[in-house]
């Protein structure tokens, strides 16, 4: 008999659609994590089917190990035959998540980090710094 603990995935499929089974503990400690080197299996599964949804209802704990599986999921698409990806059968947390994760935040493409150091020191990091005028 197999542990009901231990992060397992199953492929039903229903004419056009596929059905990603989620049960047992999806943790990062655990056995969760090992899923994301199972994508090719997964997408070989899904096969030619236009969509996959999930079903979580045997899904125990979760966390981020969940998360990079459907992350990697979404970015693998069925190996570019690709197939929509239905998250509303996830916990609704993970739904947030994932949103979350995929909105763009206004960062662009660069990051405004302020600079923490010393006001001496930017002045004087000012002060040497090389100038344009300098350099004629």
């Amino acid at each position: 008999m197999s542990d009901p603990s231990i992060a397992t995935w199953r492929i039903e499929r229903r004419g056009d659609i596929a059905i990603l089974i989620l049960s047992g503990n999806w943790l990062v400690g655990g056995s969760g994590f090992r899923a994301v080197a199972d994508l090719r299996r997964v997408c070989g599964e899904v096969g030619h089917c236009a969509s996959l949804r999930f079903d979580s209802s045997g899904l125990m704990r979760w966390d981020s190990a969940l998360l990079a599986f459907v992350q990697a999921l979404q970015g693998s698409r069925g190996g570019g035959r690709g197939f929509d990806l239905d998250l509303s059968g996830l916990p609704e947390p993970v739904q947030r998540l994932m949103s979350l994760a995929a909105a763009d935040h206004g960062l662009g493409g660069e990051l405004n980090i302020p600079d923490h150091r010393s006001l001496a020191w930017r002045i004087g990091a000012a002060t040497c710094a090389p100038s344009k005028s300098w350099s004629r």
